[in-house]
């Protein structure tokens, strides 16, 4: 009977079969993808003042640019994961796009010029389509009816700690 009623993690009841460590890879998930998906922004005026030396003058402009690249490609691909999470699965689709992202990130800092910086953020911009596609399915699959507002609270309670923790613990590994 309580299996059919979905366990209850403190405000939140959860849906049929999602287990508490269920919930708790969501929040951790949650955390780490948002931190992934604003790593690359921190990173940018450093790769662009000290790899490129790009004037600082530029740097407006060619964000802009490239920001433009990523939105276009998430605008693009953002519905067909969704479509695919139905088909492969939510967790297939979720260690893709945080691998893709990885390989984005860690392809950036190697670019010589604003090209190849083009190619790193269409790279990082498929696998960020599918982390925000899973992250919104998973908030939605997980919960109970009626606890779906409360289940999406947290879980943007827990994107907000990982930006913070991105913000001001990762971004100064630099300095």
């Amino acid at each position: 009977m309580e299996q059919n009623r979905g366990v209850l993690m403190g405000p939140i009841r959860l849906a049929a079969g999602v287990s508490r460590l269920n919930f708790w890879s969501f929040m951790y998930a949650s955390f780490i993808c948002i931190g992934i998906l604003a790593g690359l922004n921190i990173m940018q005026p450093c790769v662009l003042t000290e790899i490129l030396r790009l004037p600082r003058d530029v740097h407006g402009t060619v964000s802009g640019d490239l920001g433009v690249w990523q939105e276009l490609v998430a605008l693009l691909l953002i519905n067909p994961f969704g479509w695919l999470s139905d088909r492969i699965g939510r967790r297939p689709l979720l260690t893709f796009g945080t691998v893709v992202c990885g390989i984005g990130l860690a392809l950036y800092p190697f670019s010589t010029d604003i090209q190849q910086l083009a190619a790193c953020r269409v790279i990082f911009a498929v696998g960020s389509a599918c982390i925000a596609a899973m992250l919104a399915v998973i908030a939605n699959d997980y919960p109970a009816e009626l606890s779906r507002g409360r289940m999406i609270g947290f879980g943007n309670a827990m994107n907000a700690v990982g930006v913070l923790f991105m913000t001001f613990v990762v971004a100064q590994i630099p300095a």
